[in-house]
């Protein structure tokens, strides 16, 4: 009676405990597991869609829609890399640095015009290098030859197995050797056919360095060494890279002119046309929280000099004004006015004026 009554007294606690625990979900509860304060979280979790299945507040939909990776917060910067509008087509000819998290928008459609368009606009921006290499084999090893095959004949291990519902074409065709690098980066975006996407799987450079790869591995095809007589020249100084505001915030150093920043003539009142210009400036500064600048305000040489120097000093504070007005800290800026004396352009020619008359943003170190 005694081992009944402690075996009683055992079990039917637990009964209570699994009874309560596996309550059900409905409306805004999530239900629980095990215990009563153990409960799903409703909290986004990428790439675990069998998390959400057992889950029973939501539709076959909505679940899956919740396990998919999704784009960053609109207005944020991804952490390692600041992408800018144009990013895709800016960046196409330069040789960029970018941290291997970065993450930049890509503005082409999934459709099969959209992919030509890719094809023919998109050029690997990252120079050709052993280490990038080395990464790229690493990562094509990972993702890609289990299809395509180690070297890119499309005899990877499931294609040969039979597994695979659908042979690849080969990467040593002369189709795909001829074809443009942005055809490569718009299926690693898109998928194409049985292949889906691996945006999600690869980071910007990433991406790129797996597109090199293949390259190596069809230039070894025809005997060609493809580190040796690929690379692309750097460009020269006669052909300076354009540089946007956020591109020169982003670097951490430099100056540069803002273009649609405008005065009435011999007034530091602002014109309502460099709202959007400096609006533009505000945004940039409130992503990047550290950055302190120096409004520079220059003038062309017409006038008193100390008259220009006095008008180039009002219209830099009043750039500082109109900035801290929108929130940005004024410990983060401060005002110069050098007038005449930094021209960057003849003061001959009325061209040459226009260029002078200038206000810049200069990172302080």
């Amino acid at each position: 009676m005694k081992n009944i009554l402690y075996i009683f007294g055992l079990v039917l606690p637990l009964a209570i405990l699994v009874f309560t625990g596996c309550s059900q979900a409905g409306g805004n509860k999530t239900g629980h597991e095990y215990m009563p304060d153990m409960a799903h979280p409703v909290a986004y979790e990428a790439n675990t869609y069998s998390y959400y299945y057992y889950n029973q507040w939501s539709t076959p939909e909505e679940k899956r829609a919740m396990s998919t990776p999704r784009e960053p917060v609109k207005g944020t910067i991804a952490r390692g890399y600041a992408g800018g509008d144009a990013a895709m087509s800016k960046f196409a000819n330069e040789r960029v640095a970018i941290k291997p998290n970065g993450a930049v928008p890509y503005y082409y459609e999934d459709t099969d015009e959209e992919r030509l368009r890719a094809e023919a606009e998109l050029k690997n921006p990252f120079p050709i290098t052993e280490t990038g290499l080395a990464k790229g084999k690493e990562l094509y090893d990972i993702n890609c030859a289990i299809c395509h095959g180690a070297k890119g004949e499309a005899n990877g291990h499931i294609v040969e197995t039979g597994v695979y519902p659908a042979v690849p074409t080969s990467y040593l065709d002369d189709a795909f050797i001829n074809a443009g690098d942005g055809r490569y980066y718009h299926a690693i975006m898109h998928g194409k056919n049985m292949m889906g996407a691996y945006k999600d799987k690869l980071s910007y450079e990433e991406r790129w360095q797996v597109i090199h790869y293949i390259r190596s591995l069809q230039a070894k095809s025809q005997g060609n060494e493809y580190l040796a007589t690929n690379v692309a020249p750097a460009p020269t100084p006669a052909e300076p890279a354009v540089r946007s505001i956020a591109d020169v915030i982003a670097s951490g150093a430099g100056s540069i002119a803002l273009e649609n920043v405008q005065f009435n003539s011999g007034s530091a009142k602002l014109k309502s046309s460099s709202f959007p210009e400096l609006d533009n400036l505000v945004e940039i500064l409130t992503a990047q929280a550290d950055v302190k600048l120096s409004i520079n305000g220059h003038t062309d040489s017409m006038g008193n000099p100390d008259n220009n120097k006095s008008l180039s000093q009002k219209r830099a504070e009043a750039v500082m004004k109109y900035l801290t007005k929108k929130g940005i800290m004024g410990d983060r800026l401060q005002a110069q006015g050098f007038g005449a004396d930094s021209p960057v352009a003849s003061n001959d020619t009325k061209e040459g004026r226009a260029q002078n008359r200038r206000t810049e943003v200069e990172i302080i170190k």
